[in-house]
């Protein structure tokens, strides 16, 4: 297990445990940088009622541009439920990182999605401060 958890944290891939809804479940973060793709953060998890939500994000010049998914098929509930994660998270991150620029027109959601991380490319000119990034997938837990 060590071997395997060394390899992913080299490719900038993590899977770390987080409660969510009273159980405990795997977070999988994947922090992605280079030259043509820049830097991004790809975060998903299980939730308990909703199956698994995700979210590729990337900052470019202070903004904040991405996209949450949820791999069940879009109706009123689905809808609902992922407005209000991304109502939370654009919240909070406004709240703990002010000097970052978060508007909904830049954050969209997708839905009977399982990985939205095609869906954002890389800021080239963008932050690539690994520990802000995983700020935000702790803040996506949150709102999850």
């Amino acid at each position: 297990q060590i071997s395997v958890a060394a390899k992913m944290a080299d490719k900038g891939s993590f899977d770390i445990p987080v409660e969510v809804d009273g159980r405990t479940v795997s977070l999988h973060v994947t922090l992605k940088e280079d030259e043509t793709q820049g830097t991004k953060l790809n975060a998903s998890l299980e939730s308990a009622y909703y199956g698994q939500v995700s979210m590729a994000m990337t900052i470019e010049e202070n903004r904040v541009v991405g996209v949450f998914s949820s791999a069940m098929s879009k109706n009123d509930e689905i809808q609902g439920y992922m407005e209000e994660v991304k109502d939370r998270f654009m919240k909070s991150l406004k709240d703990s990182e002010p000097e970052l620029i978060v508007d909904s027109g830049n954050i969209g959601i997708m839905y009977h999605q399982g990985d939205p991380s095609n869906m954002v490319q890389g800021a080239e000119n963008g932050i690539s401060d690994s520990r802000l990034l995983l700020r935000m997938a702790a803040i996506f837990v949150h709102a999850v």
